[in-house]
């Protein structure tokens, strides 16, 4: 065997036998985490991620949305529904909106709760409020859109109301500083 392979063999058991450094804050625990996260390409990175993110929620409530999130879809943990929910729920209170759009996809879809367009459509819009505006818009938008195509029900007048008063509301006061801000004339009035 060669200086070199020894070396590659020892750096390689070393690495495999030697616990990594315990974070410092949860804020470096948290970045440990999201770096396996991204970098998930196996088991081992997932676990490590969870490991790390359960670390970092003690003290970052975007770890938890973070950890329901292996929690959900069983990655580096096994999967956990009622984990995954309480973390969701938890990080929600927080208005993190990573949490918000999650639990509003899972009651648009129906997904490991009852479905609930009502209670999604309030997710989502706290999940916009809370600047998820991109993704959560576009989710808020399909609901609607899905909700018109569905047979009328109490439950989806409530939530088409509610998604068309917040659409709107953007719109009225977009609206209300032009007319406040616009100048008077004779051309503006017409």
């Amino acid at each position: 065997m060669t200086a070199k392979n020894e070396t590659k063999n020892l750096s390689e058991h070393f690495s495999q036998t030697q616990p990594e450094a315990e974070p410092a804050s949860a804020a470096e625990a948290f970045s440990r985490a999201l770096s396996y996260y991204a970098d998930g390409r196996s088991g081992e990175e997932y676990a490590k991620a969870a490991a790390w993110f359960e670390q970092a929620a003690q003290e970052i409530p975007l770890a938890q949305a973070y950890l329901a999130d292996c929690y959900l879809f069983g990655c580096g943990v096994e999967q956990n529904d009622e984990k995954a929910l309480s973390l969701l729920e938890q990080a929600a209170e927080k208005d993190v909106a990573r949490a918000l759009l999650r639990l509003g996809m899972l009651y648009a879809n129906g997904d490991i709760v009852e479905a609930d367009q009502v209670l999604a459509a309030k997710y989502f819009i706290r999940g916009i409020d809370c600047g998820e505006n991109a993704s959560a818009e576009e989710f808020l938008v399909e609901l609607q859109q899905a909700l018109m195509e569905e047979s009328e029900t109490p439950e989806n007048r409530e939530a088409l109301s509610l998604i068309d008063a917040y659409l709107h509301r953007g719109t009225q006061e977009s609206l209300g500083r032009a007319i406040i801000f616009s100048p008077l004339t004779p051309q503006a009035l017409q």
